[in-house]
């Protein structure tokens, strides 16, 4: 989140209004399911302050976190990505995330973990970033679990994952064997 309390663009209206919300995915999902939801007026509705999504138009979206990990594919207008692609992905994101004065991240992420430690030693744009790893949220709806986690809570969302993923391949003629 960007908060506009002290941007010298923000006008006197909406000052102290946190209102773009920067989301950075190497995730097609993530980004589809925020498009879905810009377009649900009821859950657009049931967020108390009025934001915009801000999002990296750099974003190749691979999929993975590794550049050595990913497959080349070829992309809407036949360019085939390659690993320059993704670094600039990934550095213009760690830009877009250094401007924000609060910040929620996935801390089994490497990535995250050392934007966390720029945004703690004061590298952001904003003085004192208020930052959480989602594994520490308090509601267990929304706290992660990493590959490694053994914690029940962790075994559990493993395996109903699991279970949606094979019903989801049955659903669409598929097998699975996970």
């Amino acid at each position: 989140l960007i908060d506009t309390t002290s941007s010298k663009s923000s006008s006197s209206n909406n000052k102290g209004v946190v209102n773009s919300i920067v989301l950075t995915t190497e995730s097609k999902n993530i980004l589809a399911d925020m498009k879905l939801f810009e377009e649900n007026t009821t859950l657009r509705a049931s967020v108390p302050f009025a934001y915009e999504f801000v999002t990296n138009e750099h974003d190749v979206l691979q999929g993975t976190g590794l550049p050595s990990a990913f497959q080349k594919e070829q992309t809407a207008n036949e360019e085939v990505l390659q690993s320059d692609d993704i670094m600039l992905s990934a550095v213009s994101s760690l830009q877009a995330q250094l401007l924000a004065k609060f910040t929620i991240g996935n801390c089994c992420s490497n990535f995250h973990l050392l934007l966390f430690d720029f945004l703690r030693d004061g590298c952001g744009a904003a003085q004192g970033n208020i930052g959480q790893c989602l594994q520490e949220n308090d509601d267990p709806e929304f706290r992660v679990c990493c590959m490694w986690s053994k914690t029940d809570e962790c075994k559990e969302k493993s395996e109903k994952r699991k279970e949606a993923e094979a019903a989801e391949a049955k659903a669409a003629g598929g097998t699975t064997t996970k």
